[in-house]
């Protein structure tokens, strides 16, 4: 039986993002649409997929924000980060 003060925390997914500078301003978007259950389980699927990452970046980055330069890439707790009017690549 549950105390009638308790809460029960839930947390959010964690997700893959990318922060760019364009135009003076920093853009801040999800890299991939999937979600992880644990910062862990996002930065060794980073650490496993570098290259894939880096290249897919890169091509987005040219195509969306021409002179745009990735500043940080990093796994966060999604409700800390994304709005649902931001961008996933």
């Amino acid at each position: 039986m549950r105390n009638r003060g308790y809460r029960e925390l839930v947390m959010s997914p964690v997700i893959l993002y990318a922060a760019i500078i364009f135009n003076g301003l920093v853009q801040t978007i999800e890299y991939k649409a999937v979600s992880f259950k644990t910062e862990k389980e996002c930065t060794t699927y980073l650490a496993n997929n570098q290259a894939l990452i880096g290249s897919t970046l890169k091509n987005y980055i040219l195509k969306t924000y021409p002179n745009g330069q990735l500043i940080l890439l990093a796994c966060s707790d999604k409700s800390k980060l994304v709005k649902e009017s931001d961008e996933a690549v």
